[in-house]
């Protein structure tokens, strides 16, 4: 005669590991922001920036960046501003390599601007978004550089 062998696990177990396991793959897949902000000197002019990307497969895939250029008090920021965008790649014991550029022609207007990036990034790549605006005013025209937080 054989004999049957029961595994019974303890109450609440599988649903647990279940669980956390589903809420990681959530949280792998959820969309992620990296941030940077610059001002010029004398702190009239600024920008925020905002590049957005979702871990999948792998990669990072980097979808936008967003960006917005204010001016403070009462200085007045024209519609002829210019933005260079990069992701770039950081490197031990070497330069940056850029992996994307972006650069706009002379009229980027205040406020909110949205760039399509379109690029995946292997895991073991640390990447960043880096900028440089240039605010269009009467005279001069002053210029702020950046970079945001990295993944």
């Amino acid at each position: 005669m054989g004999m049957a062998l029961s595994i019974i696990p303890t109450a609440g177990v599988s649903a647990s590991v279940a669980g956390e396991w589903d809420s990681a793959a959530s949280a792998a897949s959820a969309a992620r922001t990296l941030y940077g902000s610059c001002k010029t000197p004398g702190e009239s002019f600024y920008a925020n920036v905002e590049a957005y990307y979702t871990p999948r497969d792998n990669k990072d895939h980097i979808s936008t960046i967003k960006f917005y250029l204010g001016s403070k008090g009462n200085h007045q920021l024209g519609t002829k501003n210019n933005a260079t965008l990069r992701i770039r790649e950081a490197r031990n014991n070497a330069p940056d390599r850029s992996l994307w550029t972006w650069i706009s022609k002379d009229n980027i207007p205040k406020g909110w601007t949205t760039k399509s990036v379109g690029i995946a990034v292997n895991y073991s790549v640390k990447w960043h978004a880096d900028f440089e605006f240039t605010f269009d005013r009467s005279g001069g025209d002053p210029k702020c550089s950046g970079r945001t937080s990295g993944a």
